[in-house]
């Protein structure tokens, strides 16, 4: 079976669960573009249950959502995607 990319870059968002993982003082200085996503600060996870839709974790720059992505996948979840260049590439995808 072939792996699974840690990132990715979907051509759009349907079907994916959108979970941001930036702290409370970056998304007082720039909002999250996308208004059905989830919040969970990094500081504040604790787990994530598995999901039957992808998963894509969004952070300022992508790299913090690929760290948890490794950890993740190191804990046996599969269905888990960084987002790489984080808010940016998502707003370059929300304007496309």
């Amino acid at each position: 079976m072939a792996e699974l990319p840690l990132e990715l870059v979907p051509r759009n968002l349907d079907g994916y669960r959108i979970v941001d993982i930036r702290e409370e003082c970056e998304r007082e200085e720039e909002p999250f573009p996308l208004e059905n996503s989830e919040w969970i600060p990094l500081s504040e996870f604790t787990g994530f249950p598995e999901s039957a839709e992808p998963v894509l974790f969004v952070c300022h720059h992508g790299v913090r959502s690929l760290r948890l992505v490794r950890f993740l996948r190191s804990s046996g979840h599969r269905n888990v995607y960084s987002l790489p260049g984080g808010t940016e590439t998502l707003r370059s995808i929300l304007r496309s």
